[in-house]
Formats: structure tokens, C-alpha cells, sequence
């Protein structure tokens, strides 16, 4: 609700700029609003509303549009359709990245027509056939005989990056703090080598609905426990916490979060990796927050291609039911399965739901992912944590991963399959525990 409410003041305060019925329209819709209460009903359906957010927001603020491994070789692009405005992004021989209308000057045409593609040396529109270099200028007019000299370039986009995150600027004179959340993201986001990352595969979602449904869903977790694959590795605690009005249950769980965050802090502050909250969503046109999560993750690589191209088949071929009842045998055991049928039942109900294109994304991720080559420049000290019974990283696989990182340490919990953190979350946490508060010579185990 803060990010809605964020995006409506935000037009409120380039309303000055609008004509005055909207200035009258969008000031009476703002005077609806109550602090605490979901905003009304005509924020997420009144037009007048929307073709403001559309001119004033969405026009005139740096926006996230894609990472840079999604354009990494010279000639490649992606085009985008933002409210009424066709733009490209492209990325040009020498590396840099450059965003233009995606309209030829002489009739208006679009220029790429695809939604991605590489476009060689120059650019060429389809109905008259005029050409650009990448730099927007004018080559050719085709056969209409006119002088390419004379005639003015593509429409360029404010363009910036950050860490590997491009942003774009619509307005002829774009919000002049974006430097300033660059050098203050920076730090945060450039250990992840994002420049240095390859596209899997992207799944395109479309939502039918306002785009402030789409933010306020994503803010709030009151559905978090139908995503048992995302509770696993991470807390559904974010923002303001009220801790009062938990119930016992969750201020247990609340307890929990608290100490793995607390010990998290001390190991990204001894990696020398920032993780305190930046929120500055008020103020300044570029807002934003940060915040780095407790998380969960193991992986150096697991199974073989054939495997994974064969489960891609058949969830291509007979849906993720065909592929249910074996994953779930992988990540539990059968004592799990008889003894916390419901907590098993809720994996089974998230596999079914879970889109067929997403999982075979995550297959071929999985799949091309070999890290082995890089276990041995792991120079933090490591504990690998091993199920017993678990098939997909069987113990063996995981002791081969502490052999060859440096000092790397092995605790194989006894009765766990794969998701041993939610079939032996006692041992799990002890045992993560200890090694985070063990000196950092701890010999390996």
C-alpha cells in the first residue's frame, strides 16, 4: 500500500504540470484516501487516473527494463511498448547500450518488429526502407531521394545502468538523483556479477488487471503460505513489523527470522557485503529500498543432461502432474510422507500450480549450471549439509563438493531427503548455527 500510495502522491505532485481538470480530478480521488485502509476502488479503474499515471509516472521516471545479459552482444536488442511509446534498447559494438523510439522519422514506422533480435550493423525500416547506424543517424532514405544529411536522427531514451540493471528516461529532462541511488545501490549489487550472467530462459507473464494490483500483491504476504518452496529459504517478514499483534505462533516464527537475520548480518559484514536498509520511497522522484534476505541455497552440479532434458519432455508433453508424485519422493522420505502427509500434501498442492514453462526454465538453469571449477577459489569458510536419503544431492556429491573447496566442513543429517531443512529443521538448525558461530580455523568434520 505504501508503493500505491507512493505512485499517487508522486502524480499529485506533477498534477502542477497537467491541465487543470485533471489537477481538480486527481486531487478529489486523492482526498478519498485513508491512511490504513486498501486504497478505493477508483484508484485501480478511473481513466483519467491511469492516463496520468501513464503521462506522469511512467513518462517521466527512471524505470527498470531489463539486465544486461538479456542485450550482451553488439547488434543486440529487445523492444518494448511502454503505454503509447515504442522503444528499443540495443547494444552497440563497442559495448555500450544505447535506447531509441522505436519510430522511423519519415512515416512513422516501426522499425524492429520483433520483440528481440540482433540487428547487425545498421538498422533498417521495413516500409521505406530507411537505414540508421546504431548510433541513430541517418544512412540511406531509400528510394524517396531525399538527403540523409538533412534529416534528424532517431529519437534517443535517456539510458543508465546500474551493476548490470538497465533504467530508462522518457522525459525530455529526466530526474537528475538517479546517480545518486547508483553509487548507493552499487555496493549492494555489484558482488552478484550480474554483467557476468546468462538469460536461461524468460517466461513473459500478462496480467489483466491495473498495474497497482499487480505492486500490491507482490507487497504483501498474506498468500506466502500457498508458496512452500519460497518459505523454505526465505522469511515472510519485510518492512514495518508489528510484533504486538502476532499470535504466539508467529512470534515464534518471528523469533526464528530474527536470529538467522542476526547471524547473516555477521556473515556479510565479515564478507564485507553491505545489508542495511536503505528506504527512501518519499522525497525524491527516484525512490527505492533495499534490503539483503536470509536465505538458504546449496549447488555446485547436480544431475545430468539427459535427466534434465528428459523431465523437461514430459512436463512438456503431460503437464507437471506427470512429474508430482516422483519429485516429491525425491525431496522427502517415506517416513515424511507417512508421518506429515499435510506438510508434504502443500509441496504437491505448490508442483501443481507451478506453470510448465517455468519449470522447464528452472530445468535448463539446472542444467547448464556447472560450478564445479569454481569450488576451489571458496575462500570463506564452508559447510555443505547433506540428507542421508537424498537422492539429487546424495551424500557422496556433496562430500565431493567439501573435497574440493579449501577447508570446507560436511554434516550429513541422518533421515533427511533433499528438503532436509523442513523434514529436520531442528538438526538443520542447529547445525547452521554451530558452524556460524564457530572460529573461522574450524578444522572440517
Amino acid at each position: 500500500m505504501n508503493t500505491s500510495r507512493a505512485a499517487a502522491a508522486s502524480n499529485a505532485a506533477h498534477a502542477r504540470q497537467a491541465p487543470e481538470g485533471v489537477r481538480r480530478h486527481l486531487g478529489a480521488l486523492l482526498d478519498t484516501y485513508r491512511p490504513g485502509i486498501a486504497l478505493p476502488g477508483a484508484f485501480f479503474t478511473d481513466d483519467t487516473l491511469y492516463a496520468a499515471e501513464v503521462e506522469y509516472l511512467f513518462g517521466r521516471h527512471w524505470l527498470f527494463l531489463a539486465s544486461e545479459p538479456e542485450i550482451p552482444e553488439g547488434g543486440d536488442y529487445r523492444t518494448y511498448q511502454i503505454g503509447p511509446w515504442p522503444i528499443f534498447l540495443l547494444r552497440r559494438d563497442d559495448g555500450s547500450i544505447a535506447a531509441f523510439h522505436n519510430t522511423c522519422r519519415h512515416r512513422g514506422s516501426r522499425i524492429l518488429q520483433q520483440d528481440t533480435g540482433i540487428a547487425g550493423a545498421t538498422l533498417q525500416c521495413p516500409y521505406h526502407r530507411w537505414t540508421y547506424d546504431l548510433t541513430g543517424r541517418v544512412l540511406r532514405c531509400g528510394a524517396t531521394g531525399e538527403s540523409p544529411e538533412a534529416q534528424r536522427p532517431l529519437a534517443s531514451v535517456h539510458v543508465k545502468t546500474l551493476a548490470g540493471l538497465i533504467f530508462v528516461c522518457l522525459a525530455d529532462e529526466p530526474p537528475d538523483d538517479f546517480d545518486d541511488m547508483a553509487q548507493r545501490m552499487t555496493p549492494y549489487l555489484a558482488p552478484h556479477g550480474v554483467t557476468r550472467a546468462r538469460v536461461a530462459r524468460q517466461v513473459d507473464i500478462i496480467e489483466d488487471g491495473n498495474w497497482k494490483l499487480t505492486i500490491e500483491n507482490n507487497r504483501e504476504c498474506f498468500h506466502c503460505e500457498g508458496h512452500p518452496e519460497l518459505l523454505c529459504s526465505l522469511f515472510d517478514f519485510f518492512g514495518e513489523i508489528d510484533e504486538a499483534s502476532m499470535s504466539a505462533a508467529e512470534r515464534a516464527h518471528y523469533q526464528r527470522f530474527r536470529a538467522a537475520q542476526s547471524e547473516a548480518q555477521a556473515i556479510w559484514t565479515r564478507a564485507a557485503l553491505p545489508w542495511q536498509v536503505i528506504e527512501e520511497l518519499a522525497g525524491r522522484p527516484t525512490a527505492f529500498r533495499t534490503e539483503r534476505l536470509v536465505l538458504c541455497a546449496t549447488g555446485s552440479k547436480i544431475g545430468t543432461a539427459a535427466m534434465w532434458n528428459e523431465r523437461m519432455e514430459i512436463a512438456e508433453r503431460n503437464g507437471m502432474a506427470a512429474l508430482t508424485e516422483g519429485t516429491l519422493g525425491r525431496w522427502f522420505t517415506p517416513a515424511m510422507h507417512a508421518e506429515r502427509p499435510v506438510d508434504v500434501d502443500g509441496f504437491r498442492l505448490m508442483l501443481s500450480r507451478t506453470p510448465v514453462a517455468g519449470y522447464v526454465g528452472c530445468c535448463a538453469a539446472v542444467r547448464d549450471a556447472d560450478l564445479a571449477a569454481d569450488d576451489a577459489r571458496i575462500t570463506a569458510p564452508t559447510l555443505v549439509i547433506a540428507g542421508s536419503d537424498d537422492p539429487s544431492t546424495p551424500p557422496a556429491l556433496c562430500a565431493a563438493m567439501r573435497d574440493a573447496i579449501p577447508g570446507a566442513s560436511l554434516h550429513v543429517i541422518d533421515g533427511a531427503a533433499h528438503i532436509l531443512n523442513v523434514e529436520r529443521p531442528e538438526e538443520f538448525n542447529r547445525v547452521v548455527r554451530e558452524f556460524l558461530h564457530a572460529p573461522a580455523a574450524a578444522g572440517r568434520r
